[in-house]
């Protein structure tokens, strides 16, 4: 893992790299919260300390009786790290007092089969499922789409939530919601200025 500070230094962390596993190491999703960043693997769930450059925990087998489970994404809303899976949406809660290792710890609260791009926003957990975005808050789930539609990146930043789908990118915002109509979406990305970048599959 490399943390590019500043666009001037790069800062190896080799602990992930070096870490005995048999399987697939692949990164699925990264999220952050304030000092850390939160990496979905194939093997659980990594904690990045981003000031101290070292990776500060890991959590593996944390499914049904200990099972180990792949995590698609994750997130983390109030008091709460949320990981979705191939069997839902598993949730914990975050702080330094609890041991995330143990199983038990870990509950399902949507049994959305292989949700993804999970996000958090205006005190909502938003993921996509069978091509459908919801919203999860307070222990219901609202799906905020009604046609099923690819979506290649759901992402949060300071102009708002970002639903990038075929054909069109949401924007909600306190100022309301925005449509960009957009043929073709492979993945997407804002710059500071509030320019959208993305990519099609052809450039």
């Amino acid at each position: 893992i490399d943390l590019i500070i500043n666009d001037q230094k790069i800062v190896n962390i080799p602990g992930f790299y070096n870490k005995p596993l048999q399987g697939d190491k692949r990164i699925n999703h990264v999220s952050f919260e304030n000092n850390e960043a939160l990496v979905s693997t194939n093997f659980g769930l990594l904690v990045v300390n981003l000031k101290q450059y070292e990776i500060k925990d890991s959590y593996t087998s944390i499914g049904t009786n200990g099972s180990s489970v792949r995590i698609f994404a994750s997130s983390i809303l109030k008091d709460s790290v949320y990981a979705s899976t191939s069997n839902g949406i598993l949730a914990a809660k975050w702080s330094n007092s609890v041991n995330l290792n143990d199983f038990n710890q870990w509950h399902y609260i949507s049994k959305k089969p292989n949700a993804n791009h999970l996000c958090t926003w205006n005190n909502s957990l938003y993921f996509v499922s069978d091509s459908l975005v919801f919203a999860y808050s307070n222990g219901i789930e609202i799906p905020i789409t009604s046609n099923p539609k690819f979506t290649a990146r759901i992402f949060v930043n300071s102009y708002g939530l970002h639903i990038a789908q075929q054909g069109n990118i949401i924007n909600y915002s306190s100022s309301g919601q925005q449509n960009i109509f957009i043929n073709v979406i492979v993945s997407v990305t804002q710059f500071t200025d509030g320019i959208y970048w993305f990519c099609t599959g052809y450039g």
